[in-house]
């Protein structure tokens, strides 16, 4: 932990933990506030080893040791029949109360973007729906991530959502940029123009 960006890169001592937990890739984090700081619930969801999306949670003021975080729990409510959704990113839609997943599907050459969304007091259940199986069905996705759209990210503002993402048109190293493009809040659908 750190109390700024640049901080992030010399944290030590008690701000640097090596290894929280283990078997979760491309984890993504979600701090659900209690009470007081020692009644904090932070859940950790990733691609475990059971073939599924996977939440592993600890409670306390913030981690502090080494395989904190408990047993992991498959979500198999995101994996939509898929091989193992990729890079999921949730977040918190203050708009209406809901948790939303973006992911990949998981093939070697992702190209296609789903979404799913859970009420905010349900983050601990397997209790996914789905609520696009491609983001891209109206638009396409952009030329420029004909070969692979991953590490899809969402951002929620003034009542707008956006999708931020790295894309390739070959998927070899060093040919991804990054992109953004609008959603259209209901449907989760892109739409409009997308910047690169």
């Amino acid at each position: 932990r750190a109390t700024s960006l640049t901080d992030f890169a010399t944290a030590s001592g008690s701000n640097y933990i090596p290894r929280v937990t283990s078997a979760i890739w491309y984890p993504t984090m979600v701090l659900v506030p209690g009470a007081t700081p020692a009644l904090n619930v932070w859940y950790m969801f990733g691609p475990g080893s059971s073939g599924n999306i996977v939440r592993r949670a600890f409670t306390g003021a913030y981690p502090t040791a080494s395989n904190a975080f408990g047993t992991a729990s498959s979500i198999t409510s995101l994996n939509n029949g898929l091989d193992v959704p990729g890079d999921p990113c949730i977040r918190l839609n203050p708009a209406d109360n809901f948790y939303y997943c973006v992911c990949t599907d998981g093939t070697v050459t992702p190209t296609t973007t789903l979404i799913y969304k859970i009420p905010a007091t349900n983050i601990a259940t397997n209790g996914w729906i789905n609520v696009t199986t491609d983001l891209w069905a109206t638009i396409g996705a952009p030329p420029w991530g004909a070969a692979a759209i991953v590490d899809p990210n969402l951002v929620f503002i003034d009542d707008k959502v956006y999708l931020t993402f790295a894309a390739s048109p070959t998927a070899v190293a060093g040919s991804f940029s990054i992109g953004m493009v609008e959603l259209v809040p209901v449907t989760f659908l892109a739409t409009g123009l997308v910047a690169q």
